[in-house]
């Protein structure tokens, strides 16, 4: 097994592993991590929820984490061509049950709202206010 990729978030990181394993680990208020708790973790954590979905490609933002999977691999003969799809699919994987009611063109939508709003609120970060003793 060895690191095929790394994302380095704002506070956190990730790593695929050639397995397809993505371990995680640094802040993990926002559960950026993808545990089950919301702990800083000092050392790369398996994410379990993961395992087994064939990631292929991660990335990690301020507050966010992500993972892109692809079909499991077909067997070919050799000279053979393999048909590939690039853009959005057009329905969402079996594997994210939770999502099914959900178009990929509306989940791409709400995908930019979230990263335009945490480029936002990351630009005012400085105007908020955040200590408790200053009121």
């Amino acid at each position: 097994m060895f690191v095929e990729d790394i994302a380095v978030g704002s506070e956190h990181t990730l790593a695929l592993c050639s397995t397809g394993d993505v371990f995680a680990w640094g802040c993990n208020s926002e559960g950026q991590l993808g545990i089950s708790h919301a702990n800083q973790v000092k050392e790369p954590t398996l994410i379990t929820a993961l395992q087994g979905k064939n990631i292929r490609q991660i990335s990690a933002g301020r507050c966010h984490s992500a993972a892109w999977t692809t079909p499991p691999p077909t067997t070919r003969t050799p000279g053979s061509t393999v048909p590939v799809q690039l853009g959005i699919p057009p329905m969402i994987p079996p594997q994210y049950g939770m999502l099914k009611d959900c178009c990929p063109e509306t989940l791409t939508n709400r995908l930019r709202v979230l990263f335009h709003f945490s480029d936002l609120m990351h630009k005012s970060w400085r105007l908020l206010n955040l200590n408790s003793n200053n009121q």
